[in-house]
Parts: structure tokens; C-alpha cells; sequence
């Protein structure tokens, strides 16, 4: 569509386009014809952009600890990533604090805020402005957690056969605690893990499927929260099941409060001994020692 106007006295001169430009390059051409017939043609482009491009925003891979994608990490200072507009400026503004930066030629993003954050829930809100002016705003919230979960365990009095605090009398120990609501907790007995998963409470509890042989063992409980956080306690229990019974279970030694010096080594300044152990409920126990 062709527009005219005229020049001013100081050959100035001004034209509204009235009817709206496609989006993208529109290619123009502006001709001049002066009084005494003189003509001069100025050729050009112009680009039309109404339309803000959306802005996407990711933690890094490296920032982004526990579970992916969920905004939870236990990194202070994270790393923001993202998609813009090429060029485009972009501001980050988290709690108090205020941070610019510009996207690449490809409209990649990338900023580490300089700045630790506190434990907690943070909002942010993201503005990118395109070289046409353009505005684009997104907002969200990252959570910083750097403490592990809680985390209690304990031979399960309620389901076990209790012969003492860390003995029973069935193969199968029933462990049980609390944790974080619905986290997946992962005990380790007789080199064999186990995964059960809290409950909405943090409640857990769960049942060694395998029937243990009469002996001691060391077990570990551990759990992992959404933020990458481990949280472990261990643990000994004993098992006196007797299924032979030509075999009793015995185990026994100094009791801690004896073993003076170095825990462990059977060398102690105490000349009357206290000697403790384990073995079948009700058994008769004797020890001879000394003259």
C-alpha cells in the first residue's frame, strides 16, 4: 500500500502507516519529487515483532540435587538456566536481590546466583525484554534443604519376639521408624538392602523376607530426601531362633563398663571383670575363669 504526504518548510516530512504490518521483514521503499523536478528514492526494511517469546527456567544438572526437576536442591547458590528470545535481557529477582543478565545468540541463558540462600522456600520472578521491547515474565520458587531427613529406627518391639533390647527369637526382624512423609528408606542386613517406603506420616516399617541364621548382626537404616540429603543410623541385633536345637547361640565378653583402655582388645584395668552376652532365653550360663 502506497502512503503520501508533503513536506514541510524545512522539508521535513512524516508518515503513519494505517493499516497494521505483517509480523517479520517488511521491505519499503520511500520516493521524494522535489518542485523543479528533482526525484531521490530511499530503499530499506523494517522488522515487525509484537509477539514476547516465552521464557523457560530450569536449575542446572549440577545444581539440581535429589530428585530432578522438582525445584529442591541443597546447593546455596544454584545455577538458573533457560530459553529466551536471542539477545534478549533478562532480570532475575529473588528475595531482596536483583540480578541482569542477557541471553546468547541462540537464546540460551545461564546465571549462578553470587549470593547464598538460606534454608527455606524462595520466590523468583523472571523478565525478558526482546530487542523489540517486548516483555516476558515467569515466576516460580526454589528450596534450598540442606539438612538431612529425619530419621528414627528401632527393633521392632511390637513384632519381634523380644528377648532382650537388640535380641529375638524369630529368624525375620521387624524393623521400624519415622522419616520424612513418603521418602524411601533402605535398610542393609547380612549385606543385603532393602527398600520400604514411608507412609503419608513418615511412618515406616517393613519385615526381612529371608529367615536369618542364629547370630549376631550389624544392620543399617538410611534414607534420602528430595533435596539429595542422607540421613543413617546403625544398629546390631540378634537373633536366637534356635532351629538346631544340639546348637545353642552363645555370645559374650567384657561389658563396656570393664573394658578399660582401648574398647575391644580383652586388656583391662579392672581386676573384677563384668562378663555379658546373648544366648537362649532362660539358658543356664556359667564362667570359669582364673583359679
Amino acid at each position: 500500500k502506497t502512503y503520501s504526504t508533503k513536506a514541510d518548510v524545512n522539508g521535513r516530512w512524516n508518515i503513519t502507516v494505517s493499516d497494521p504490518l505483517p509480523e517479520g521483514s517488511n521491505p519499503y521503499t520511500v520516493q521524494a519529487t522535489a518542485s523543479n523536478g528533482a526525484s531521490g528514492t530511499l530503499q530499506g526494511g523494517v522488522v515487525i515483532d509484537t509477539q514476547a517469546q516465552e521464557i523457560t527456567v530450569s536449575l542446572s544438572s549440577a545444581s539440581d540435587t535429589g530428585v530432578k526437576g522438582d525445584f529442591i536442591t541443597q546447593v546455596t547458590t544454584p545455577t538458573f538456566n533457560g530459553t529466551a528470545e536471542a539477545g534478549a535481557r533478562l532480570t532475575l529477582a529473588i528475595g531482596s536481590s536483583v540480578y541482569t543478565f542477557a541471553a546468547d545468540a541462540s537464546g540460551r541463558w545461564s546465571f549462578t546466583l553470587p549470593e547464598q540462600l538460606q534454608d527455606g522456600v524462595h520466590q523468583y520472578t523472571l523478565t525478558a525484554t526482546d530487542i523489540a521491547g517486548n516483555i516476558s515474565t515467569g515466576t516460580g520458587s526454589v528450596t534450598i534443604d540442606t539438612t538431612g531427613p529425619e530419621l528414627t529406627q528401632q527393633i521392632d518391639p511390637s513384632s519381634n519376639n523380644m528377648v532382650s533390647d537388640d535380641v529375638i527369637s524369630n529368624s525375620s526382624p521387624v524393623f521400624s521408624g519415622r522419616t520424612e512423609a513418603n521418602l524411601i528408606v533402605t535398610i542393609t542386613i547380612a549385606g543385603i538392602s532393602y527398600n520400604v517406603m514411608a507412609d503419608e506420616s513418615g511412618n515406616w516399617k517393613f519385615t526381612v523376607p529371608n529367615n536369618l541364621p542364629d547370630g549376631a548382626y550389624s544392620y543399617t537404616v538410611s534414607v534420602t530426601d528430595n533435596a539429595g540429603n542422607v540421613s543413617s543410623s546403625t544398629g546390631q541385633v540378634s537373633v536366637l531362633a534356635q532351629s538346631d536345637s544340639s546348637t545353642l547361640l552363645l555370645t559374650g565378653g567384657l561389658d563396656t563398663t570393664s573394658d578399660t583402655g582401648v574398647t575391644g582388645d580383652n586388656i583391662t584395668g579392672c581386676n573384677k571383670p563384668v562378663f555379658t552376652g546373648t544366648t537362649a532365653p532362660e539358658a543356664e550360663v556359667t564362667l570359669t575363669i582364673g583359679g
